[in-house]
């Protein structure tokens, strides 16, 4: 059974170099930079909507198995605040009034469904999403737009959260934090609250993820 896993941080936390660790892993990369990393990957500049970009992905997935002769375990996109900049964008040139609202949520429904594809066929997801400080209410929020930013954003559709922290020069990778956006469902046994970035191995923490979701898939009736 597949994992579904959220990164959040500020800028220049290290979510991306979290994903230096991925095994057999897609990661689809349109955060205004080039992906460093030599994984398989794809570079994106940007799209004219959701579809063409959800279209691009499942591309590249093919274009993985025909080169390795297997599909990937797992599809990260790096990061999905920059695709609801893009969408957002995107909108405002094409709509006006209150249509931009109205296509902008239909845009975002269907990438939140395209997502929820992804994990029901079995592959694995990280979602990596920008975050910013609220001072009103003390507590990190996500990047993303529309009814489902309202919605409560990923965070609200995702069991297993992670939140990237910089704290006295050291970046703390944490596991159980409403504040940070961080949660999960396994036990202080399984996984610390808190863990330094430098112990931290994210293949590692999916692969527990995949066995924890096999355990619990025996029970469904």
């Amino acid at each position: 059974m597949a994992a579904k896993l959220l990164i959040s941080a500020p800028s220049n936390s290290g979510k991306t170099t979290l994903l230096k660790d991925l095994t057999d892993a897609l990661v689809i990369s349109i955060d205004g930079k080039k992906f460093p990393y030599a994984i398989p990957h794809v570079n994106v500049g940007g799209f004219t909507n959701i579809t063409e970009f959800t279209d691009l992905i499942s591309s590249k997935v093919q274009a993985y198995h025909d080169k390795l002769g297997k599909y990937p375990r797992t599809i990260a996109i790096d990061s999905v605040s920059r695709v609801f900049e893009t969408m957002a964008d995107n909108c405002n040139k094409a709509y006006t009034g209150f249509n931009i609202y109205t296509e902008l949520n239909k845009e975002v429904a269907l990438f939140k469904n395209y997502l929820e594809d992804v994990v029901s066929s079995g592959t694995n997801l990280v979602i990596i999403s920008h975050s910013i400080y609220d001072a009103d209410t003390g507590r990190y929020k996500l990047v993303d737009q529309g009814s489902f930013s309202k919605a409560g954003g990923f965070l609200s559709v995702v069991d297993q959260a992670v939140a990237l922290e910089v704290k006295s020069g050291k970046r703390i990778v944490h596991h159980r934090s409403p504040k940070m956006a961080a949660r999960t469902t396994l036990t202080p046994e399984e996984l610390d609250d808190k863990v330094d970035m430098a112990q931290y191995n994210l293949q590692d923490h999916i692969d527990i993820l995949e066995g924890k979701h096999d355990e619990v898939a025996k029970f469904i009736l």
